[in-house]
C-alpha cells in the first residue's frame, strides 16, 4: 500500500529564509575587521552577508567553508573596485590574498623539491 504523499503547507514567517547580516552591525566581523584578525572563520561569515549568485567560489565558501582563495579572490576582484574602500571587504580581499600568497609559495617550495628531501 502507498503511503500518501504529504500535504504542502504555505510558508509561514519562521520558513522563510534569514536576511543577510549586516557586517556592520556584526560585532565579529566588526571587531576583526578593527584588529586586522580576520580568519577563515570571519572571512567565511563576511561572505555569508554578501548577495552572491549560487555557483560562485564566493557563495560556495560561504555556504561549506571550502575555500577555493584564488576564484574568490578574482571575483571579489571583478565585483568590487579597489579604490572603492569598503572595510569589511578589504579584510575579506586581505585575507584572500594572503591566503593566495601563502598557497603559491607552497607550491613553488613543492615544486622546487618534489620528493620533499632535505639538502
Amino acid at each position: 500500500m502507498k503511503t500518501p504523499a504529504p500535504t504542502l503547507e504555505p510558508p509561514t514567517a519562521e520558513d522563510k529564509p534569514e536576511q543577510p547580516l549586516d557586517p556592520q552591525r556584526d560585532h565579529a566581523i566588526d571587531a576583526a575587521v578593527r584588529t586586522g584578525g580576520v580568519d577563515h572563520a570571519i572571512a567565511r561569515k563576511i561572505c555569508q552577508t554578501m548577495r552572491l549568485k549560487a555557483d560562485s567560489a564566493l557563495w560556495h565558501f560561504a555556504q561549506t567553508g571550502h575555500l577555493d582563495a584564488e576564484c574568490a579572490l578574482a571575483e571579489l576582484e571583478c565585483r568590487f573596485n579597489a579604490n572603492d574602500y569598503i572595510p569589511w571587504i578589504s579584510a575579506l580581499w586581505d585575507y584572500l590574498e594572503r591566503i593566495v600568497t601563502l598557497q603559491r609559495r607552497e607550491s613553488v617550495l613543492t615544486s622546487s623539491n618534489p620528493l620533499g628531501e632535505m639538502a
